[in-house]
């Protein structure tokens, strides 16, 4: 880690087809507790450094340990890695975390195009949903503000067309969803902020960062939601046009980390959860028919 760690951290490499576990890990990056337990942090490349990391990931039910050695692949005659990198040259959570994840799938190869919601399974043991397009405008929108203020990943999939700077067949993470009231006026617009993996390419459609819509908005309240005009790939629109663009949306709702235990209050809005366990045993819970038994 270099100065923390952030969302920004985490930019797909220019060869790979991952945008699904890049979105995942940026989105882990704003949880620091959870971050820090899939990275445990008694790990660096100075105190007793032994050339390995180790990492967790949630399967089927348990957390599971990575370890891998430090070596990265790089693109040949270029300074930088081939797959997930940081913006800063000495950081390398994001690429030794993608490395370990890749460790679990057997392959860099197997995490060409897949789905964010399995990642951030993955990443977080939470549970996820997802949500088609056409949804019901009415109450969607009050579903993902909801989402996101209780804790919740959120990703979302692109149509299969290019539209204003947005990337067809892309996946995109949800970084905020947040009302904005204009000046003088008792009208508020529904805003997603949203991030592209590639760390550039952004809308510039209505309410992206130089848009007009934002002299509507009082500086102080700008300044309360971030926005700032930069190339990192990060923009807000309004719901509306998210609603015209985007097919497919991706929540995964958070579980508490075994860390935390009975005692933590995570208030009326957070998210408890039980777990049953069991198994398939032979000419006893065995389901189906007797013809079809397995030898």
């Amino acid at each position: 880690f270099v100065d923390g760690h952030s969302r920004f951290d985490a930019v797909q490499g220019d060869k790979s087809f991952n945008c699904w576990v890049v979105a995942s890990i940026a989105n882990l990056s704003n949880y620091e507790e959870l971050l820090h337990f899939v990275i445990p942090t008694d790990q660096d490349f100075e105190d007793k450094y032994a050339g390995i990391f180790h990492f967790r990931f949630w399967q089927y039910g348990r957390w599971v340990d990575v370890v891998i050695d430090d070596r990265l692949p790089y693109q040949k005659g270029k300074s930088k890695l081939f797959s997930v990198r940081s913006r800063q040259k000495n950081e390398f959570w994001s690429a030794l975390l993608e490395k370990a994840y890749a460790k679990l799938h057997g392959s860099y190869e197997a995490l060409n195009d897949g789905f964010a919601l399995d990642a951030m399974e993955d990443f977080t043991g939470g549970i996820s949903e997802v949500i088609r397009f056409p949804a019901d405008p009415t109450t969607l929108y009050e579903i993902l503000r909801k989402s996101y203020e209780r804790g919740s990943l959120l990703t979302c999939s692109l149509r299969l067309k290019y539209t204003k700077g947005l990337q067809c067949g892309h996946a995109y993470s949800i970084t905020n969803v947040r009302y904005v009231h204009k000046k003088d006026s008792p009208e508020k617009v529904p805003l997603l902020r949203l991030r592209n993996p590639w760390g550039l390419f952004e809308w510039n459609g209505p309410w992206s960062d130089c848009c007009t819509q934002w002299d509507s908005v009082t500086e102080e309240d700008k300044k309360a939601l971030g926005v700032c005009v930069n190339e990192e790939g990060e923009f807000w629109m309004s719901f509306e046009d998210f609603e015209r663009n985007y097919v497919r949306i991706e929540i995964c709702n958070l579980a508490p980390l075994p860390s935390q235990n009975d005692t933590v209050d995570y208030g009326e809005d957070g998210w408890k959860v039980s777990f049953f366990e069991g198994t398939w045993v032979k000419n006893v819970t065995a389901g189906g028919r007797s013809c079809f038994q397995c030898k």
